[in-house]
């Protein structure tokens, strides 16, 4: 076999790295430098401030709330809703409850 120089010739000494291999190492380096970056940029923590509080007297004076003799009960609203002739699961005597949370803060 003749030595052409289209022919390759491996060394114990070389080394060939698949071009998949080399971008999957160099998203891990990639994604390193991202982590660092920004423990770099947004981790470090900015120069401590202190807050004074103002100190509370001894003896504070106490306040008596009135107590009301019963908390209000909620109203509860029952409606009758016709069921006959639409497809169910389940006992016909069943009891459904509907229960509505809700905050309008």
């Amino acid at each position: 076999m003749e030595n052409s120089p289209n022919t390759l010739e491996k060394n114990e000494d070389t080394v060939v790295f698949k071009r998949s291999h080399f971008y999957l190492v160099m998203v891990v380096f990639a994604f390193a430098a991202g982590i660092l970056t920004g423990y770099i940029a947004w981790g470090r923590s900015g120069p401590v401030q202190q807050v004074l509080v103002a100190e509370a007297p001894a003896q504070a004076p106490v306040q008596e709330v009135p107590v009301t003799a019963e908390p209000e009960q909620p109203s509860f609203t029952r409606y009758d809703i016709p069921t006959e002739g639409y497809p169910s699961l389940g006992p016909e005597e069943a009891e459904i409850v509907l229960v509505e949370f809700s905050d309008y803060q």
